[in-house]
């Protein structure tokens, strides 16, 4: 699993997990990346639903690695 370093996410992109079931940890929810570091993504996930809490917040932060994250939008 990999992706070219022109598709890697940068600091301040809205992203996802891949689609990969093993790494749906997110829900599917956007995400946030906060920080970059030696290959890994700091993201701030938010819970998008309406009245659904995700470990009792409705905004979580995780690392990942660099290369499972999804682009949806540009920072």
């Amino acid at each position: 699993m990999g992706k070219p370093i022109d598709h890697l996410a940068k600091v301040g992109d809205l992203v996802v997990l891949d689609e990969d079931p093993a790494l749906q940890l997110s829900g599917g929810l956007p995400g946030l990346v906060m920080k970059i570091d030696d290959g890994w993504a700091h993201v701030e996930w938010y819970d998008t639903q309406p009245n659904a809490k995700r470990f009792g917040e409705d905004k979580w932060s995780q690392w990942h690695p660099h290369r499972v994250l999804s682009i949806i939008s540009e920072g």
